[in-house]
């Protein structure tokens, strides 16, 4: 075995961060979407889990049920579903484990992508930024991550072929993140539950400036973003009034037209789907000349599809 293999399994042998992911949009899923991630040592992992279970006891978390006393809450006293709330906050607040929310203006976007096959899809542009973020913050600890997500049946697919195709195509990304991202349910694992309270905190956020009710910054909130140890970065006008965002600046940055993906949807006998879209993107991007490559880096970030 080469020595750079063998330093690849002695990553895979210890991990060192674990990263648990989920997502939360508005009610009506017009206004945002926000990505997440939380990322610890299995230490702190283990030590908030326990407390976690004892604090929920039978009943599994749901930010927005658990606020707004809805579902397995519906039976409890508001008061103290929301007192639930506000310790599940402190208990994660004090933690020690960290947190990056991507979080996107859905009205923003539809307004600058009108043409809709370059209509990013909503989901992904923001799980490709928190996987971003999750490679480098094992980057800088120079350890190495193992990620799962809230599984959504409509989605995990693509976003395996995402996180497979960003692994495989970047040597910097491969050095640091797990062989495969897997995906569990939320209801089984306290750990998702937990990013599923900071995507909620991440979202509404966003959504009470955004929202057609402008409401002040909520104080669990204040109380996340205070550690400096859980930020977000909201993806709203000043980024979709980039000119570089202008759908005539993204068409040449990609470098193909939509007469481009339908001859190849065509050609290889497709629909028109998320799927077929990004293994077009995959496609055509190991199709890029340098020039071209460098072109799209420089417009879009280097590890982004």
């Amino acid at each position: 075995m080469c020595i750079q293999s063998q330093s690849a399994a002695a990553k895979m042998d210890a991990i060192m961060l674990l990263v648990y992911g989920d997502e939360s949009f508005d009610a009506g899923k017009e206004r945002v979407c926000a990505v997440v991630g939380v990322v610890g040592t299995p230490e702190l992992w283990v030590e908030l889990e326990n407390k976690w279970k004892a604090r929920n006891g039978t009943i599994p978390f749901h930010a927005v049920d658990c606020w707004w006393g809805r579902g397995d809450y519906e039976n409890i006293p508001r008061e103290q579903s929301q007192a639930l709330y506000i310790d599940l906050v402190n208990m994660l607040a004090d933690s020690g484990l960290g947190g990056f929310a991507s979080v996107l203006d859905l009205a923003a976007q539809r307004a600058t992508f009108a043409p809709p096959t370059f209509n990013p899809p909503v989901y992904y542009q923001s799980f490709m930024t928190v996987l971003e973020k999750m490679r480098n913050a094992a980057e800088n600890r120079n350890d190495f991550a193992e990620l799962t997500f809230d599984s959504r049946l409509e989605s995990n697919h693509n976003a395996g072929l995402i996180y497979a195709y960003l692994r495989e195509s970047n040597p910097q990304w491969k050095e640091r993140l797990a062989s495969k991202i897997s995906f569990e349910c939320s209801h089984d694992n306290p750990r998702i539950q937990v990013a599923d309270l900071f995507a909620y905190e991440a979202m509404k956020d966003l959504d009470n400036q955004i929202g057609p009710q402008k409401r002040p910054t909520r104080k669990s909130w204040e109380v996340l973003t205070a550690t400096n140890h859980f930020r977000s970065e909201k993806v709203s006008e000043e980024h979709f009034g980039d000119p570089r965002m202008e759908p005539k600046s993204v068409m040449l940055a990609l470098g193909f037209t939509p007469e481009d993906y339908a001859s190849w949807l065509d050609k290889h006998n497709r629909q028109n789907c998320h799927t077929a879209y990004f293994e077009f993107l995959i496609w055509h991007r190991g199709r890029m000349t340098p020039e071209q490559l460098a072109n799209f880096d420089a417009h879009f970030g280097g590890d982004n599809l």
